[in-house]
């Protein structure tokens, strides 16, 4: 698909007339009239049905702004560039400013600004209009892969109407925006970081033959940028592994999956099930509990709302076989995200547990017997084990959305 040209902000010139033909003439201490002609450069438009970044510029509802040195202030509303202005007994020197009162953080348009200072006895002044605050990005999907693009909550434009379009935005080239690419292949999460006004920054999605996407931060008013390969992060895990959640988003740049929960229901994340990992690999429940590297995991859980005494939780349970402890058998250990508590609780097959004072390492010292881990059971699912919960506890009413960050056995 064709890319869009780079643009360049439309020029305004603003030719201001004195009655005073001298160019030595001292500057008139009384009012005079000026008048102000903006001049906009005609903008060349490629006759194509591509969308160039020119496009967008809107010249229509400016606000002309004039200070003179009698501190007397002119305005004069919705202004067109093209239209003549004239402003009233102006004295002495002046100032003037031409902008617009939108300011667009994202959105399908751009918009100009200038200004300049002079006297009332200079012949012409001109008003460079100039966009200072835009960046122009430019989405292009590789044999068709890209279906959409949002950032803050904005969808960006199709450039053409063809059935697989580019997609394109304005952007404010002062702060950092976060993307959204929706694809044919899932969705991609993309940082704009660092970004210049008046650039055009196409990104080209392109799925290579090993799973990286490469991201073409491409303008053209200077040094061409090389790609920039992005490498596609797996899934710390897969949506298949996970019940009773819903919106699953996996953030191709950091592995990070993230969603919300079904109406008033926990969710489970399970690191293994039906014997394979969440990797995708054989899991052997045989294996030394004591041998074993502590099970971790980072979780946010945002937004929450509920309806009982206290708030969900995350914590993961770990199921094992073979252990006593307080002359009771243990069923599992349960851990918590390290920026919570480091402690663990011992679960035991009468339905009691211990929320102890001892690490991982300090449980499993503390539990005699041969350890293995459990087959378990669980919600429908056979064969599974190390499995996150984000618990309603006594709610009958809650909702929340989570970010899974890490995820470790």
């Amino acid at each position: 698909m064709k890319k869009s040209n780079i643009f360049f902000a439309a020029i305004a010139a603003f030719v201001l007339s004195s009655c005073n033909e001298s160019d030595d003439a001292s500057i008139p201490s009384e009012s005079k009239p000026i008048t102000v002609l903006p001049v906009v450069e005609e903008q060349i438009t490629p006759m194509t049905n591509e969308h160039s970044a020119k496009d967008g510029a809107i010249l229509e509802g400016y606000t002309a702004t004039l200070k003179d040195q009698a501190n007397n202030t002119f305005v004069i509303d919705d202004v067109t560039l093209g239209d003549s202005l004239h402003f009233e007994s102006v004295t002495g020197y002046f100032s003037i400013t031409i902008e617009h009162e939108k300011a667009n953080v994202i959105g399908e348009n751009y918009y100009l600004n200038g200004g300049t200072q002079g006297t009332a006895t200079d012949e012409v002044v001109d008003i460079q209009m100039s966009n200072q605050r835009y960046s122009y990005i430019v989405v292009d999907g590789a044999q068709d892969e890209v279906r959409g693009v949002t950032s803050e909550g904005f969808e960006f434009l199709p450039t053409s109407n063809d059935e697989f379009p580019n997609f394109y935005a304005y952007v404010d080239g002062n702060i950092d925006h976060s993307l959204v690419l929706s694809t044919t292949r899932g969705d991609i999460g993309y940082e704009l970081e660092e970004l210049k006004e008046d650039y055009q920054y196409t990104l080209s999605v392109d799925f290579t033959t090993d799973g990286n996407v490469k991201i073409d931060l491409g303008f053209k008013r200077g040094d061409e940028e090389e790609l920039k390969p992005i490498e596609k992060m797996d899934a710390i895990i897969p949506e298949s592994y996970i019940t009773n959640g819903e919106d699953y988003f996996h953030d191709w740049g950091t592995g990070y999956v993230s969603g919300s929960n079904k109406e008033n229901s926990d969710i489970w994340f399970y690191g293994v099930s039906y014997g394979t990992d969440k990797d995708g690999d054989k899991f052997d429940f045989t294996q030394n509990v004591r041998e074993f590297t502590k099970p971790s995991f980072d979780i946010d859980v945002l937004n929450v709302s509920y309806d009982g005494d206290s708030a969900p939780y995350a914590y993961m349970n770990v199921y094992i076989s073979g252990g006593t402890h307080n002359k009771k058998n243990v069923k599992a250990i349960t851990v918590y995200p390290s920026k919570i508590r480091n402690t663990v609780t011992i679960h035991y097959t009468d339905y009691t547990q211990d929320a102890t004072n001892l690490t991982w390492e300090a449980a499993l010292e503390a539990i005699e017997g041969n350890l293995t881990f459990t087959k378990w059971a669980d919600a429908g699912r056979l064969q599974t084990n190390f499995i996150i919960r984000i618990d309603g506890e006594s709610s009958n009413s809650f909702e929340f959305d989570y970010v899974l960050k890490e995820f470790n056995f």
